[in-house]
């Protein structure tokens, strides 16, 4: 490809990515909380249930993406598989930019440190899980749908003792650190040397999307453009609506509650969209021939 297509390529990811971040950002920056539970308290709120079935949203978004992939991943050799997948899963949950914000707002190193693999253990073992034992699910001609079910049982159990293994992380190290001054810790509204590298560090999870997309898309072939972005943004929300459920923990009007309580839903639906309506334009714009091999589709009847 040229230079031309390259930049084309890396200025509707950058588009798509700002875009996306803005509804949170506008909402965080000049909305204020509904009385009630803070946003980034509300999961620390809800019922053992409750946050059960959050956390099976979330393996389950991990190994749909696998599935979506695995046609490419499974002809890798384990440790190249193991690699890529493990940082795309992190880069799609924004695992990556989530330290460097934490050191811009104020968090000491260690602290930052502390804090990204007490989140994000449970990600990398459920990444190296699926790895091993998904290729083996593919090679079974027979009672297929029996192992991709036994599998899948197995990674919700491991990812599950992963989350544990974070939480024992964070609270055993978290500890042996320094106290955190509070009084240096930055809140919104935020200043533009927050703001920036917030937007800037959004093009993570927004690359993350249009690579898991890239691999998608000839599977949806048959769904009108919009529908896919639906689908798109389904697959991303699937495992961030905990926070909307502050709508039920909170007072005041509820239209505004949704709203407010929303903004993740908001910025993740916009970023669904636009990483579908983004992949239909480069594919228009970037001056090469572009066939889906596996169903034989040009890109002109992927996009109705």
């Amino acid at each position: 490809m040229s230079i031309k297509n390259y930049f084309v390529i890396a200025t509707v990811i950058i588009l798509t990515a700002i875009l996306s971040l803005a509804p949170h950002g506008l909402i965080l920056q000049y909305c204020p909380n509904p009385s009630g539970v803070p946003i980034l308290e509300v999961q620390s709120r809800l019922p053992d249930g409750l946050n059960f079935l959050l956390f099976l949203s979330v393996v389950t978004c991990c190994f749909l993406i696998y599935c979506i992939l695995q046609n490419y991943l499974n002809t890798r050799i384990f440790f190249v598989r193991s690699l890529w997948f493990t940082l795309l899963l992190l880069a799609f949950h924004g695992a990556l930019r989530q330290p460097i914000m934490n050191l811009i707002v104020g968090l000491h190193f260690n602290h930052a440190l502390v804090i990204f693999f007490s989140e994000n253990l449970m990600f990398i073992i459920c990444a190296l899980w699926l790895c091993w034992v998904m290729p083996i699910a593919e090679c079974q001609s027979k009672m297929r749908l029996l192992y991709y079910s036994t599998a899948f049982f197995f990674t919700t159990l491991i990812t599950f003792f992963g989350s544990q293994a974070g939480h024992w992380v964070r609270n055993s190290f978290l500890p042996l650190l320094p106290p955190m001054d509070q009084s240096h810790i930055v809140m919104p509204p935020y200043e533009i040397n927050v703001l920036i590298p917030t937007y800037m560090t959004f093009i993570e999870p927004g690359l993350a999307s249009f690579i898991i997309f890239h691999f998608l898309k000839g599977k949806l072939h048959n769904f009108s453009t919009l529908t896919q972005g639906f689908i798109m943004a389904a697959l991303i929300v699937s495992e961030r609506i905990g926070p909307f459920l502050g709508v039920f923990y909170s007072e005041g009007n509820i239209f505004y509650r949704i709203f407010y309580y929303g903004q993740f839903l908001w910025e993740y639906l916009t970023l669904g969209i636009l990483t579908v309506y983004g992949t239909r334009f480069i594919i228009q714009q970037v001056n090469s021939p572009w066939i889906d091999k596996k169903n034989n589709l040009s890109h002109k009847e992927l996009y109705v």
